[in-house]
């Protein structure tokens, strides 16, 4: 794990994300702020507009294909995949090191958002309920955990970057298309309503960052992180007996 997350910062993909998501961060507390002046008295939890809002998500949509796409993938194109495979380490312990260094490093990328926070306290002079952004983080973490446990899985299909980065994307569509279901009107029965409603990272993002973390929603995505994380070692596992 400590090789995969060094390798990271030898990245200049990874940077560029950082950097992304930081000026992204910026603009979005830029944004909030100017809200919270228009606003005038404000309620608590002041937080609950801040991180869930449409820069977010399209950050986030496309710093999980760039991060995942070469965790893999980059393996067998090079042709190192084969000698980590012989090398004294399972393919569990292949797929979890991976993992916990990508989900480590997104988790890290995202610490300048709380960060604006702490000048926000400092030039206010206000002080505020910070416990919301808390909630939301670990509401977070378990949904980047997902993404990023599809991503890896993708990554172990393909020896191209490019389509393991498409077909992640897909996917984080079709994750964001599970939130529209939930909230419109359709048809398709009180079981997958519920399903669709567990899995909509954005609306459990929306209660998390009200101050109420959906206990039951972190442990259906953590449960789902560990369905990708298992198909990936099936795969890697078939491909060492090929």
């Amino acid at each position: 794990t400590r090789r995969e997350l060094t390798s990271f910062f030898y990245s200049p993909i990874a940077y560029i994300v950082m950097f992304a998501l930081a000026l992204i961060g910026w603009i979005t507390y830029f944004l909030f702020v100017g809200q919270l002046i228009r606003r005038g008295a404000v309620e608590e939890p002041i937080l609950q507009d801040y991180a869930l809002n449409f820069p977010a998500v399209v950050a986030v949509l496309f710093a999980v294909p760039a991060l995942t796409m070469r965790l893999l993938s980059e393996e067998r194109r090079l042709g190192t995949l084969e000698v980590l495979l012989t090398s004294p380490v399972n393919e569990v312990q292949i797929v979890l090191s991976k993992f916990f260094a990508v989900w480590i490093f997104f988790l890290i990328m995202w610490l300048p958002w709380g960060g604006y926070l702490i000048a926000l306290r400092t030039i206010g002079g206000t002080p505020f309920d910070f416990l919301p952004m808390v909630s939301f983080y670990l509401a977070f973490a378990s949904s980047a955990a997902m993404f990023l446990s599809m991503g890896l899985f993708f990554s172990s299909l393909t020896r191209n970057q490019i389509v393991a980065a498409v077909l992640t994307f897909m996917g984080m569509l079709g994750m964001i298309g599970l939130t529209l279901l939930s909230v419109m009107s359709v048809q398709v029965g009180e079981f997958w309503q519920n399903l669709f409603a567990r899995l909509a990272f954005l609306s459990m993002w929306s209660e998390a960052m009200a101050g109420r973390l959906p206990i039951r929603d972190v442990i259906l995505q953590l449960s789902v992180t560990v369905f990708w994380l298992f198909l990936t070692v099936k795969v890697l596992e078939a491909r060492r007996w090929s």
